[in-house]
């Protein structure tokens, strides 16, 4: 089956819009589609395409990232490859790579690190505290300032169990784009298709890679956060022949690609059971500190040699289990899991400067359901750790004069409108 059809480029175009219809550029392309896809068709077909300008911007929260955001019609060829070659990918992926792959994610992440800890220190689901206690536990903890007790299982079990914690320095930026095409050169080629879609696949991934979007970019926002990037995290000083420019669909693919091979590495070589990653952060659990140490260096190793990248030395963490695990926002203990303070912080931060406004009453609505998406996604972050009093505190300390328009769901695990504001809001958030 071809790979540069009109079906094809229009069920990208569909896979496209779901997340961009609304931005400017979406627009203008959706008022001329077919004429667009056409244009579009007819160049992929003639070995024609060239990826256009990018929007680049500065994110500051989690942390500063610099942002290569390619144009809407580039999106459609990104999906269309990705369409093609991504089940190829998730055959050869391990099941405990959690990134941008589909029925995963954080939260997957996080309750089978819970599964691998038990495992490993031999607890079991059932014998752990209800999230009810465990809430009590830290409040206690909070109140005195002291970590939450282990409250189950065998204490010196736990600390007989290691953990080591390793990422990646400027992963994206540092990505080989040769090794990075000879891995998907080596993953369409085994597939029994056509020698024209492998041929039409990898002439595509090929532009797609080494497309070098900071010779070609206009800037948007605050041009002084630039300065908050530092030169190994900044697209705009690798030299050619590395990087990968955060923002692009296809970046989440290959950045998964090229990472399988450390996953195959510490599964296969090292045979580590209890192995963990989610983009370049990943741990390892064993019940040797000395082997996880062995363990790291033949990591490091096959970084260098085989991927042309390297452990970030500031963020290499191996100690005991009962020290607990900062992972995915999440503090992760044996025998229970916390929020990060930052994590709660943020979203304290927000909640101070949601507020009465003059806002046209037509608008009102919208503004209330833009804060009741805002808490709900924290609260659904918040539900998978021990947060029972943590989610009743910020409804009822933390809400302001928004708690006269929301109510808590039963089990406190997210907020609805009140009945009578959803026809008369008087609410706006910032």
């Amino acid at each position: 089956m071809d790979v540069f059809t009109y079906n094809n480029l229009y069920r990208a175009y569909l896979d496209c819009r779901k997340t961009k219809r609304k931005t400017a550029n979406a627009l203008k392309f959706e008022i001329e589609l077919e004429n667009n896809l056409q244009l579009l068709l007819a160049e992929l077909k003639n070995k024609e395409y060239k990826p256009g300008r990018s929007i680049c911007f500065v994110v500051t929260k989690p942390v500063p990232r610099e942002i290569f955001a390619a144009d809407f019609r580039d999106r459609v060829v990104h999906h269309l490859l990705i369409r093609e070659i991504i089940k190829y990918g998730e055959r050869n992926f391990i099941f405990d790579s959690y990134a941008c792959r589909e029925d995963k994610g954080t939260h997957k992440a996080i309750a089978k690190l819970k599964k691998f800890i038990r495992q490993i220190t031999n607890l079991s689901a059932s014998s752990q505290s209800s999230p009810r206690d465990c809430d009590e536990a830290e409040d206690a903890s909070l109140q005195n300032g002291s970590t939450a007790p282990i409250a189950i299982g065998d204490y010196e079990a736990i600390t007989r169990v290691f953990y080591a914690q390793l990422d990646i320095k400027g992963f994206f930026m540092a990505i080989d784009q040769r090794i990075l095409y000879k891995l998907v050169e080596k993953l369409v080629e085994k597939q029994n298709r056509p020698r024209q879609w492998k041929q039409d696949v990898l002439w595509l991934a090929g532009v797609i890679i080494f497309h070098r979007p900071a010779e070609n970019y206009i800037t948007k926002g605050d041009r002084s956060l630039f300065n908050l990037i530092p030169p190994h995290k900044s697209l705009r000083c690798q030299p050619k022949g590395r990087g990968l420019p955060i923002g692009n669909y296809t970046s989440q693919f290959f950045a998964n690609l090229y990472l399988n091979e450390l996953d195959q590495f510490v599964k296969r070589e090292l045979k580590c059971k209890h192995y963990i990653r989610y983009v370049d952060d990943f741990i390892l659990l064993y019940a040797d500190k000395e082997k996880l140490k062995y363990f790291k260096g033949g990591i490091n190793a096959f970084l260098k040699d085989k991927l042309r990248l390297e452990l970030n030395s500031n963020k290499i963490k191996i100690q005991s289990l009962d020290k607990g695990i900062d992972f995915l926002g999440y503090f992760i203990k044996p025998d229970y899991a916390l929020i990060r303070q930052k994590v709660v912080n943020r979203l304290k931060n927000k909640l101070s400067c949601v507020n009465f406004a003059d806002v046209n009453s037509l608008n009102e609505l919208e503004y209330l359901n833009k804060n009741l998406a805002m808490i709900n996604s924290y609260y659904g972050h918040f539900k998978h750790a021990e947060s029972f009093n943590l989610r009743k505190n910020i409804y009822n300390n933390h809400l302001g004069e928004l708690k006269g328009a929301f109510l808590l769901k039963e089990g406190f695990v997210s907020l609805k409108i009140k009945r009578q504001n959803k026809k008369q809001p008087a609410w706006a958030g910032c």
